[in-house]
């Protein structure tokens, strides 16, 4: 008696080992998976030849189903099965075919990693959740409180309101001075912060453009009254305040430099400047002085127009000082210095700045101020430029601003005169002598129109849109 256990990848490879060996007669006695394929045990022919013991009036023992039987029932599956051995051996077979035509099986150890990356993701996803829902609600916090805040000062107005309009306090014997604590004085000095803003023509000044400090001083010199007196009053008070040059710049003999932000005019100034001295004194006695070397356009252009007019041109080049320049020039009656456009921000600032000192010559610096430039910009260019010195400044882009007031409560509050402005692109008409008069004038018109425009339905700039927010506030 003899068994062989035969183990291979497949059940073909199996049975062709035990076909080869045994034979085609050979008994299969079992059949199971293992690792790394299929286990096949088989009787050998000598324990197929010896019948087992048995007593005489026992039946013989059944026969094992041949090798060929079992191969047929593997390649044939659609055959009805012959045994339970030619059954198992089918259902083995085809449990292979059926895995063979399966995708691959993700391990235990990719599949932990895959959920385990997704609790992270999602677990990440609340998180972030969580932090937009708290920042939500801190900001709704603030504006809430804000809000209360807001609403508090309103109730202590109202509050306050009769009694601005009842009788006077008894008065205190001199042994009891009254004494105002903090919190009582605060209601009062709202008060009278909005009393100035209740003034019938605060609005009115400020969609002009003027600041709020500025109408607010002018306001508190004046009786709290709507009508033609009182407005006339109130531009006589911002008139006298506006600050302008005594005597036009051009009628004294001097050097006069041009400062200013990119883009502010400085060079089309000066060819406004230039073609009007020329059309009265001549070009013999005027020169031009240019301190651009950041930009080739800059320095054609003033070629050009010295040119056009037929007067000299001169560059500050590499090595040179101004003070070198201007001695080149020193016959002359007007010579007017073109600056390059610069900010603090650029690269060249501190060369620029190095470059405009000068020891031997006495020079007025001149700011260019655009009008169409929001007031935080005219303001920084002002503080940019101030270290030099300033004498007087040039307002420009008049027709290009939608109000006036916001320049020239920039001017106002820097007490930085105004020598001309400009209200246009034509050089020769568009260049007037600045006078408190004529800004206000100016600032009138601006105003009409814009009101003019605001009854018609048209649409409001972005800048209107800013002031009228700004008188809720």
């Amino acid at each position: 008696m003899g068994m062989k256990r035969y183990v291979a990848a497949n059940m073909q490879a199996a049975l062709k080992q035990i076909r080869d060996e045994l034979g085609a007669d050979a008994s299969i006695l079992s059949t199971q998976k293992v690792d790394g394929g299929v286990e096949v045990i088989c009787a050998t022919e000598d324990m197929v030849r010896k019948p087992r013991p048995s007593a005489p009036q026992e039946t013989r023992p059944q026969q094992a189903p041949s090798f060929q039987s079992t191969l047929d029932a593997a390649v044939a599956p659609e055959r009805p099965p012959v045994s339970s051995l030619s059954q198992a051996l089918l259902a083995a077979e085809n449990e292979r075919r059926q895995a063979a035509r399966q995708e691959p099986v993700i391990s235990d150890t990719e599949t932990d990693r895959v959920l385990a990356e997704a609790r992270r993701e999602e677990q990440a996803r609340r998180e972030q959740e969580a932090r937009q829902r708290t920042q939500e609600q801190a900001q709704q916090q603030q504006e809430m409180s804000a809000m209360r805040e807001e609403l508090k000062q309103l109730r202590d107005l109202i509050r306050e309101l009769p009694l601005k309009s009842a009788s006077a306090a008894p008065v205190q014997s001199a042994a009891e001075p009254q004494k105002a604590s903090p919190v009582q004085s605060a209601p009062a000095k709202v008060t009278a912060v909005s009393q100035k803003r209740r003034h019938p023509f605060y609005k009115r000044l400020r969609l002009m453009g003027f600041g709020g400090e500025l109408v607010q001083k002018w306001l508190s010199q004046l009786a709290p009254e709507n009508n033609d007196l009182v407005w006339q009053q109130a531009l006589e008070t911002l008139s006298r305040d506006l600050p302008v040059a005594e005597r036009e710049p051009l009628a004294d003999k001097g050097i006069f430099m041009m400062l200013g932000a990119p883009g502010a005019g400085k060079t089309t100034t000066i060819a406004k400047l230039a073609t009007r001295y020329v059309m009265q004194y001549g070009a013999e006695r005027l020169a031009l002085v240019t301190t651009d070397r950041y930009r080739l356009a800059g320095s054609r252009q003033l070629q050009t127009l010295g040119q056009l007019l037929k007067v000299d041109v001169l560059s500050v080049g590499v090595g040179e000082t101004l003070d070198d320049v201007l001695d080149k020039v020193a016959d002359r009656s007007l010579v007017l210095v073109d600056t390059a456009g610069l900010s603090p921000s650029d690269e060249g600032w501190q060369d620029q700045l190095d470059t405009l000192n000068c020891e031997r010559h006495r020079i007025s610096r001149c700011l260019v101020l655009p009008a169409s430039s929001q007031g935080n910009v005219l303001k920084a260019s002002l503080r940019a430029w101030a270290p030099l010195g300033l004498d007087f400044s040039i307002l420009t882009k008049l027709d290009e601003a939608w109000a006036l007031g916001e320049i020239l409560s920039v001017v106002t509050q820097a007490e930085c005169p105004v020598a001309y402005f400009t209200d246009g692109q034509q050089i020769s008409a568009n260049l007037h002598r600045a006078s408190q008069r004529n800004l206000v004038g100016r600032t009138l018109e601006k105003w009409r129109a814009a009101e003019g425009a605001n009854e018609s339905g048209q649409q409001i700039t972005g800048d209107q849109r800013k002031v009228r927010q700004d008188l809720v506030v």
